[in-house]
């Protein structure tokens, strides 16, 4: 029997087509879609949504280290537990930045006149919708840019 790595994507039902993943951010981070949790992120001051953004990302790592420990012991439900606190706490944690982009985006560039600039960087056949620079993990990097024989 293999034992090859797939990612959650490629997983299909037999006589099935793959299903494409969606490039929403909305839908990849299901914490876009909380409304509650954008409102309260407006309220706090700027200093301190800046250190809440590092200390999330603290507890994701230090959640995902203390999951894959218990998953070593076999200790499955615990592992579980807190690898879901750990991508809980990265998904606020990229929300934050996506916000802080939202927000800082579009008031410089009214100041100019200008429409905030679109990526539009195409992946599975769909155009990404995010400000130009905020750090998309979609956008970021793309085959396109990478030369092929890399």
């Amino acid at each position: 029997m293999s034992t090859t790595t797939m990612s959650a994507s490629q997983f299909t039902a037999p006589g099935s087509a793959p299903v494409q993943r969606s490039n929403r951010p909305d839908v990849r981070n299901p914490m876009l879609r909380m409304p509650e949790i954008a409102e309260g992120w407006a309220a706090l001051p700027p200093d301190s949504r800046a250190a809440l953004v590092g200390f999330l990302q603290v507890i994701s790592k230090a959640s995902r280290a203390h999951g894959a420990h218990h998953m070593e012991k076999r200790k499955f439900q615990s592992g579980a537990y807190w690898m879901a606190k750990a991508v809980d706490s990265r998904h606020l944690a990229l929300a934050a930045r996506h916000w802080e982009t939202a927000r800082l985006q579009p008031d410089s560039q009214a100041r100019q006149g200008a429409p905030a600039q679109i990526c539009g960087k195409v992946s599975d056949g769909h155009p990404c919708r995010m400000p130009v620079g905020s750090g998309c993990p979609d956008c970021t990097v793309s085959l396109h840019d990478v030369p092929e024989g890399s």
